[in-house]
């Protein structure tokens, strides 16, 4: 391995702090990591439980969850590729994966049944597994090299508020009116962080 010069500590004040968290470049990625990330610990939290309840017996409803690992695993490496090979953007990536999401919450909101929540793992998994790696190396070229550690903390702070945002804004809404209608409301919140993306990432000052 080569050996890497050091880098010189530089002081950085809460308001710098602050500047960078809400710059396009960090923001947006974050929300995206965020989003995928929630909606993978909503599925593996309720897909089982939805299984459950069309009558899946615990076997077959883990299978479902299995086959949302399975696509997110295939589709990684092929998304890799073509990114490193300049044929996909960040930004189309990304936002094609949060689409892709919310399609599949949206297939398990609308008609509970074994066939949706296969529809449901198989479109998540995907849309996950192309937000992911596109999310991380979108961060890591607009981050400048003295800043690389801290940007991918934080970033990854996001990332866990997301895995812990969405099953309680899916279960809170769940308790009150429906687990279809706390579906819909992570799959809407999925859109609006893809529309952000695409507003905030194809401004002049984010290019």
């Amino acid at each position: 391995m080569p050996k890497l010069p050091v880098l010189p500590k530089v002081r950085y004040t809460l308001k710098d702090l602050a500047r960078q968290t809400v710059e396009p470049g960090f923001m947006v990625p974050t929300m995206v990591l965020a989003a995928s990330t929630g909606a993978l610990g909503t599925a593996v939290g309720f897909l089982p439980l939805m299984g459950t309840n069309v009558g899946l017996n615990s076997v077959q409803s883990m299978g479902v969850v299995s086959l949302l690992a399975i696509s997110s695993a295939l589709i990684q490496p092929w998304v890799g590729k073509l990114k490193d090979q300049s044929r996909l953007s960040s930004l189309t990536g990304m936002v094609s994966g949060l689409v892709l999401i919310a399609a599949g919450l949206a297939c398990a909101a609308l008609w509970p049944a074994f066939l949706s929540l296969l529809a449901c793992a198989v479109l998540s998994g995907a849309g996950i597994g192309i937000t992911t790696p596109l999310g991380f190396a979108h961060l890591a070229a607009s981050t400048r090299h003295d800043r690389m550690g801290r940007t991918m903390g934080s970033a990854e702070l996001g990332r866990e508020l997301g895995d812990a945002g969405g099953p309680l804004l899916v279960g809170a809404i769940a308790a009150a009116i429906s687990l279809s209608a706390g579906l819909w409301a992570l799959a809407s919140a999925v859109l609006a962080v893809a529309l952000l993306a695409l507003w905030l990432l194809r401004a002049p000052k984010a290019l």
